[in-house]
C-alpha cells in the first residue's frame, strides 16, 4: 500500500534504497546544522541518537532470540550496513553487538554518545550506555534474552 501513495518513490534495488536513505539522513543533518550553529548545540549527540534510532531495529528483529550462529553472522553485516548509510559525522557512534547465553542470542546496540538516562531520578544507565563496561552492558542485554524466554 505505501508504494501506491503519490509521494512514494519506487527504487529498483536495495542499494538504491540505501542510497536514498543516506541522502535523506544527510539532508536532515545538513538542514539542522544551521540550527545547531545558531543555537550553539553540539552535533555529536544528535548523530548519536540518529545512529541509535537507525540501528535499533536490529534489536527489535532479534528480541525474541535467534541462534548464536545466526546472530554472529548477521552482526557484522548489520554493522557494515549502518556504517554505509550514516553520514561521516555519524559513523562510529553506534555499534551492533551480540549478547548470547547457552541457548540463543540477540543483537543490541552499543552507543558512543550518552542519552543521560542515568541523570533521571530513580533511573540507572541504559542497556546501550557507553559509560558501562563491555561486561556490564553484555549482562544487561543478556537479561533481555531471559525475559523473552519467560514471556
Amino acid at each position: 500500500p505505501l508504494a501506491s501513495e503519490p509521494q512514494a518513490t519506487i527504487v529498483e534495488s536495495q542499494e538504491k534504497l540505501d542510497d536514498a536513505f543516506t541522502h535523506l539522513l544527510q539532508q536532515i543533518g545538513g538542514g539542522l546544522s544551521v540550527l545547531f550553529e545558531q543555537e550553539r548545540l553540539k552535533h555529536k549527540p544528535f548523530w548519536g541518537a540518529v545512529s541509535l534510532a537507525v540501528s535499533v531495529f536490529f534489536m527489535r528483529l532479534t528480541e525474541k532470540g535467534i541462534s548464536k550462529e545466526l546472530a554472529n553472522q548477521v552482526a557484522p553485516k548489520a554493522q557494515q550496513w549502518l556504517e554505509n548509510i550514516m553520514p561521516e559525522i555519524g559513523k562510529d557512534l553506534a555499534h551492533i553487538r551480540v549478547a548470547e547465553n547457552k541457548h540463543q542470542a540477540i543483537l543490541y546496540v552499543q552507543r558512543e554518545t550518552c542519552c543521560m538516562k542515568y541523570k533521571i531520578a530513580g533511573k540507572k544507565n541504559c542497556a546501550t550506555c557507553q559509560l558501562l563496561s563491555e561486561e556490564d552492558r553484555h549482562k544487561k542485554n543478556i537479561k533481555r534474552i531471559h525475559k523473552q524466554q519467560s514471556n
